[in-house]
């Protein structure tokens, strides 16, 4: 496993390359994405576009990262997933709100910098 990170207009976006399995590989990602996550910059793009494969305790990460970024009112972003890899990532989490994935890091780049959508006024 390969992690370095950039940020890009912003947006703070991690690259990940290679196999994630293993005690050390989840230790060593969930270290990573804990020194990107912080509530100032709270917009993160994870780049799975070199990943060949992920266990179940890499989106257990994944999910932590996401909820910890909600939390600051922030959003996490993946982008170029292969086909395994974005099927695991939608079919082992049942969040409230799920996983965004989507084919390319401009796309990425555009959700998260997007002005949020406006809270629709109930009149009672």
């Amino acid at each position: 496993m390969r992690i370095r990170h950039d940020c890009i207009d912003g947006v703070r976006i991690v690259y990940l390359r290679g196999h994630l399995a293993g005690d050390m590989k989840e230790e060593g990602l969930q270290r990573a994405l804990h020194r990107v996550i912080r509530p100032k910059n709270a917009r993160l793009v994870v780049d799975l576009g070199e990943v060949t494969f992920i266990s179940v305790l890499v989106v257990d990460v994944f999910v932590r990262a996401h909820l910890k970024l909600r939390s600051f009112g922030g959003r996490l972003v993946f982008c170029r997933a292969n086909e395994y890899v974005g099927n695991l990532m939608v079919t082992m989490t049942d969040l409230e709100f799920p996983f965004e994935l989507v084919p390319a890091f401009e796309e990425a780049k555009a959700l998260l910098l997007a002005p949020p959508e406006p809270v629709p006024i109930v009149e009672a």
